[in-house]
């Protein structure tokens, strides 16, 4: 369609072109060139500052790669030391480590694998001793009971393990 246009058109167009001065002619030609020759260097500026563009971003990318890779170690490292939900606690390191809490603490296991603590002990070591518990092993308060006992608390708090 376009060809059948374009043959159409060619003979008016070569009239015309033979009709122009040889002055007008070179004129033309020159423009032309000028034109295609416009049309390249803004090519090939395009494709310059592109290429520049790629060069800056290149390093930053890479570095973003790197800074992937050590948070991929680290997560790697971080789900390898935690237990997994499914697996078992600890359950006589976390008994010696509720030593710190006091002789007069009992823990007592459920058999869903929940953990009851009660007993008196000082705020400041219990606190601790949940947060090391959480950290750990990662078993969180699920409830908790704290009513103030001479210079320290009685507490009843019961740790589960978090629901997926």
């Amino acid at each position: 369609m376009i060809s059948d246009q374009i043959k159409h058109r060619a003979p008016a167009l070569h009239q015309w072109w033979t009709q122009r001065p040889a002055r007008e002619q070179r004129a033309l030609r020159i423009l032309a060139a000028c034109l295609l020759l416009a049309l390249l260097l803004q090519g090939l500026w395009l494709l310059e500052t592109k290429r520049r563009q790629l060069r800056q971003q290149l390093p930053r990318l890479a570095a973003q790669v790197e800074q992937m890779k050590v948070l991929e170690q680290a997560w790697l490292a971080l789900a390898s030391a935690n237990p997994s939900p499914a697996g078992s606690l600890p359950r006589a390191e976390i008994e010696r480590q509720a030593s710190a809490l006091g002789r007069e603490v009992q823990l007592q296991w459920s058999a869903n694998g929940d953990l009851q603590l009660k007993g008196k002990t000082r705020l400041d070591a219990w606190l601790a001793w949940t947060a090391q518990l959480h950290e750990e092993h990662r078993l969180v308060l699920s409830e908790s009971r704290l009513l103030p006992r001479d210079g320290g608390i009685e507490v009843e708090a019961r740790y589960s393990r978090p629901t997926p």
